[in-house]
């Protein structure tokens, strides 16, 4: 995974796991779930790609209510 659009498959895939993890798993235990299946984009990223990474994983987590949407980010 080097490239923007690996990346970011990666991190759609991730999302889609995200979805299905709310719909089945305890919410208490959704974060740590989705911590797991994160490692494949949080296990020594591009440098340049870090910032954009853990953007758009604080979005979805957001998004789907799994954490508090942090103000000034949107």
């Amino acid at each position: 995974m080097t490239t923007k659009e690996d990346i970011d498959t990666q991190l759609d895939l991730l999302e889609q796991r995200l979805q299905q993890l709310v719909a089945q798993v305890p919410r208490e235990e959704v974060l740590d779930a989705f911590a797991l299946d994160a490692q494949v984009l949080t296990q020594a990223p591009p440098v340049e790609y870090i910032a954009y990474i853990v953007g758009r994983i604080e979005r979805m987590l957001a998004e789907a209510g799994v954490v508090p949407l942090e103000h000034g980010k949107d």
